[in-house]
């Protein structure tokens, strides 16, 4: 799909309309707590765009684990009139995992109903544990809008000789298209440990080198994370429009979701950001890594991984758990987990309204 970036802003506090398919939209809302939530059309309102993703899966702990799944998405736009009621489920992200050699949780599925028009996108699976050389097809689907679009998937965790290594979790879908998958983990030295970048939704996340504490980065929104070349030497994140490039070590900033309110304005093109950087060398100090940009992933690292963005995938872990998918996105797989660090949380589902 072509996107035309000129219509939307590229200001989170701007407050005038913005343009998409041809049409005016004044105002919106952002709900992004779990559960039932209601909206009632305004007075004069004649038409009403949703978006609606599901809830990401968590990533899995232990041996051969991989990344949640990102959560479905669909977009809709509907002639509605006053007083009509929108009625909402937002579904929950999967449930961090505190223990090791478990399976991820799935991410709840998120609806929406208003009138005769049916909206629903199903959350991520939770990353698999357990299974040599898996890549798993865990993401969430849309249903019942114009536009739907899968999750990414985490990605594949494995093996060196003597253990193996945790995956990246995948972005959510979007109107880019299909969610992008996390990182995959590629290690094959029993000393030095690499680790894997979550995706982001418009780029996958940085796969683990071969050996030598290489970390991916996070998938930006315009490409790619990268893979360190060298074991002195981070890589930069996926680049991104509004959040700028994906910088070595650097985390970048992460746009927060109001709760059923109006401002500050929040377009789906102000979600341009870049992803995480990876962090230097194990042996400089296990320095953390980056978290993603908005629509983006973060980078995987030895303490834990990045956290994703909104809509983007976290990063995975080594020894402190995995990175927290941002809203809709896959949670960072981890190969040792407890209640402090636990293996990453997928993002709670989110449903925009613009009216």
């Amino acid at each position: 799909m072509k996107i035309n970036h000129s219509a939307g802003s590229m200001n989170p506090g701007r407050s005038a309309m913005s343009m998409h398919h041809g049409y005016p939209w004044n105002s919106r809302r952002i709900f992004s707590t779990p559960g039932k939530q209601e909206f009632v059309i305004p007075s004069n309102v004649s038409r009403i765009r949703a978006l609606v993703w599901g809830g990401g899966g968590s990533g899995a702990a232990g041996i051969y684990c991989t990344g949640g799944g990102g959560g479905g998405f669909t977009e809709h736009i509907w002639a509605c009139s006053p007083g009509e009621i929108v009625s909402m489920i937002i579904g929950a992200g999967g449930e961090a995992l505190i223990t090791d050699n478990l399976p991820g949780n799935a991410g709840g599925s998120s609806s929406l109903t208003s009138g005769g028009i049916s909206l629903s996108a199903t959350g991520g699976s939770g990353g698999s544990q357990g299974i040599k050389f898996h890549r798993p097809d865990n993401g969430g689907q849309g249903f019942g809008g114009m536009i739907t679009a899968k999750g990414g998937s985490g990605g594949r965790s494995v093996n060196y000789v003597g253990g193996s290594l945790p995956s990246g979790g995948g972005s959510a879908g979007s109107w880019l298209g299909n969610g992008h998958d996390g990182g995959d983990n590629n290690c094959t030295s029993n000393t030095n440990y690499s680790t894997a970048g979550g995706g982001g939704i418009g780029g996958k996340g940085g796969d683990a080198g071969r050996s030598g504490y290489f970390y991916g980065s996070g998938g930006g929104v315009w490409g790619d994370g990268g893979t360190s070349r060298s074991s002195i030497t981070g890589a930069k994140g996926g680049s991104g429009y509004a959040g700028g490039n994906g910088g070595v070590y650097s985390s970048h900033y992460q746009k927060s979701a109001e709760n059923g309110t109006s401002a500050p304005w929040w377009d789906i093109y102000d979600i341009c950001g870049a992803g995480g950087g990876a962090p230097p060398a194990a042996s400089t100090g296990y320095i953390n890594p980056g978290n993603g940009g908005p629509g983006a992933g973060g980078a995987g690292g030895y303490h834990s991984g990045g956290k994703g963005g909104i809509l983007g995938g976290g990063g995975c872990g080594y020894n402190y758990g995995g990175g927290a998918g941002g809203l809709g996105g896959g949670g960072g797989a981890s190969r040792d987990t407890d209640s402090n660090n636990p293996a990453g949380k997928g993002g709670n589902g989110l449903i925009i309204l613009y009216f």
